[in-house]
């Protein structure tokens, strides 16, 4: 077995981990060993083909049809690297003071979370669009709320070089849309952060996460605090697409998680 060490693994690459990931950067610049886990595929620029049939299966869970339990609705959220801002709207609005509070988290006020969602929406470039990128959908939108006599205000997008395709949920193939794939997670790269696309955690135990690798490696093991072994591990951001072969990797380790 394969094995490697880390100080931290944080699991899941999304709008909660991908931010996590690069506020440990300061820690990987200083020398510890972080470690970002991610079920799904890191894709190429020109993979973003913006083609349904394509980006379906490549980027959502399930293929955007994920069945609840129950059997009572599906559900469309992300499976790559970057978690679901590779696929939502590009809505980016800061939760209401009333929601917060409805959460009951020790210590966590509104004015938190507002102060940290302002810091990135100015990092992912969150804006209100000029009047000319609005499609066509939109310019309707608004015409047809006017007339009923109710007015249409714009949600803030958080868009750079923004081509009016509305493809922001299958990946935006124009690479406008500022998910952390685009902005914390290169960040986080830059730093020293390391990144295991296509594995799946399994099963959280105690210093311990059972996680299936859709890929070639076969089994390994992240410690924390150890010594790096000698011989092979896992090659870091794996950057293919799921391949042939599964195997199991067991992840030894601390994990934090995620506040969204």
């Amino acid at each position: 077995m394969n094995e490697k060490s880390y100080d931290v693994v944080v699991i899941g690459s999304g709008a909660g981990g991908g931010t996590v990931a690069e506020g440990l950067g300061p820690l990987a610049r200083a020398g510890y060993r972080i470690l970002v886990v991610e079920q799904g595929a890191r894709l190429k620029e020109e993979e973003f083909t913006g083609k349904e049939a394509e980006m379906a299966d490549a980027l959502y869970e399930d293929g955007g049809g994920f069945l609840t339990a129950d059997g009572a609705m599906t559900l469309a959220f992300g499976r790559a690297w970057g978690g679901s801002t590779v696929v939502y709207t590009g809505t980016s609005l800061i939760a209401p003071k009333r929601v917060i509070e409805t959460w009951r988290v020790p210590g966590l006020t509104h004015a938190d979370v507002e102060a940290r969602s302002k810091r990135f929406m100015d990092e992912n470039g969150v804006h209100l669009l000029p009047e000319e990128l609005l499609n066509d959908n939109n310019r309707l939108f608004v015409e047809g709320c006017a007339k009923a006599g109710f007015k249409a205000e714009q949600f803030p997008l958080n868009l750079r070089g923004c081509k009016g395709s509305s493809l922001c949920n299958l990946g935006c193939p124009n690479l406008a849309k500022q998910g952390t794939h685009r902005v914390q997670l290169p960040a986080a790269a830059r730093d020293g952060v390391e990144s295991l696309t296509r594995a799946d955690a399994l099963r959280l135990e105690e210093r311990r996460v059972m996680v299936l690798g859709r890929g070639p490696d076969g089994l390994a093991c992240v410690r924390l605090g150890q010594k790096e072994p000698e011989g092979g591990c896992y090659e870091n951001g794996n950057d293919e697409r799921d391949g042939p072969g599964q195997g199991k990797r067991e992840l030894n380790g601390r994990f934090f998680p995620d506040i969204g």
